[in-house]
């Protein structure tokens, strides 16, 4: 008998035999024997392409690819802060029947019972223990060796504050490859600024000074000068201080906030806004100037803003008070007094020792 050649080998580039994996993973393919083959997986969600070399000497034979781990991260905002979510890719597919581009999920069963939706792809990256950063893709996919929840420590976005994986989070989120839930793993806050108020001539703190941010009350710096804690978000923002020396109006300023780190900001009090003034009852000065040269006593106020809103305010002095802008010398520091000229300090620079007006 003539003995049988073995066919040709495929020319490179020919494509001899394909198909696809079933829910098992797997795929039967007819290929020719004694035939240098080169056998090639992907999926376009879960494995990027993968090539095993194979000459297949018997009537059947096993190529095993190993996919990565792939998870898919998402982002829900709201006003006060960024939630991140961790899924299997196949949670969206399942729930929209989709192909190809995986869809935003709308996942049942939140804190109401109602739908939550507006989920898009998580837009920042997870900081592993050893200081690697697994950043998601476009449609907020992860993919990497191992399940990245294990390392993670770290979750991060551009305009919010990073947050720690808790230990409840890392086992929540492992279950997610196997639940088909979409699992919470950490909360992304708003960035910190804290927010004092000084004198411009010293650097003196003010205490009791009232902060607001685009109008909304922060809290106050309080007798013991704490800095105000104020939450927002990236972008120009508007800061407010009131205190009895800055009335009516308090002190505007502008706040710009560029990332999600924590910053501090310290508004000014300008001396220009304030004026010294005596307060003595009426006729005290006609009888100072007298011929025995008596003396003339009175309170020294400190005001700021407009005198005439303050003369009609509540706690003002009465109508009849006689008021005059004082002239004289501040001695807080008697190497350095201050001059007071028709109530306005003549202040050029601070003293050496840090010591001003307040």
């Amino acid at each position: 008998a003539t003995p049988v050649s073995p066919p040709p080998p495929p020319a490179p580039g020919i494509e001899v035999a394909d198909g696809e994996t079933d829910v098992d993973g797997r795929v039967e393919l007819w290929v020719p024997m004694c035939v240098p083959l080169q056998v090639q997986a992907y999926h376009q969600i879960l494995m990027q392409r993968q090539q095993r070399e194979l000459t297949l000497m018997a009537q059947a034979g096993t190529v095993d690819f190993f996919a990565e781990v792939v998870v898919q991260l998402w982002q829900a905002e709201k006003a006060e802060d960024l939630t991140v979510f961790i899924s299997s890719p196949r949670v969206a597919r399942s729930l929209h029947g989709c192909e190809g581009i995986l869809p935003f999920p709308t996942i049942r069963g939140g804190h109401d019972g109602q739908p939550q939706s507006g989920f898009v792809p998580f837009q920042g990256q997870l900081e592993l223990a050893n200081g690697m950063f697994l950043k998601p893709d476009p449609q907020g996919l992860v993919r990497w060796e191992r399940d990245p929840m294990a390392e993670a420590e770290l979750v991060s976005c551009n305009g919010w504050r990073s947050a720690a994986v808790s230990p409840e989070a890392k086992v929540e989120g492992a279950k997610a490859h196997n639940s088909g839930r979409v699992v919470e793993i950490a909360r992304l806050g708003l960035p910190i600024v804290h927010v004092q108020l000084a004198a411009a001539c010293c650097g003196a703190l003010i205490p009791d000074v009232q902060i607001a941010v685009d109008g909304e009350v922060m809290g106050d710096t309080g007798p013991f000068m704490n800095p105000v804690s104020c939450c927002a978000k990236v972008g120009e923002h508007v800061l407010l201080a009131r205190h009895p020396l800055s009335m009516p109006d308090g002190l505007r300023s502008s706040l710009r906030i560029v990332d999600g780190t924590t910053s501090g900001v310290e508004m000014e009090l300008p001396l220009e806004r304030l004026r010294f003034v005596c307060v003595a009852p009426p006729g005290t000065r006609a009888a100072g100037n007298g011929a025995d040269g008596a003396p003339i006593f009175a309170d020294l106020w400190l005001v700021g803003g407009d005198l005439a809103r303050w003369r009609s305010s509540r706690g003002a002095p009465p109508l009849d008070a006689e008021v005059w802008l004082w002239d004289g010398e501040l001695l807080g520091n008697p190497d350095h007094p201050l001059s007071v000229q028709a109530g306005v300090v003549a202040w050029s620079q601070p003293a050496p020792d840090g010591r001003g007006v307040l």
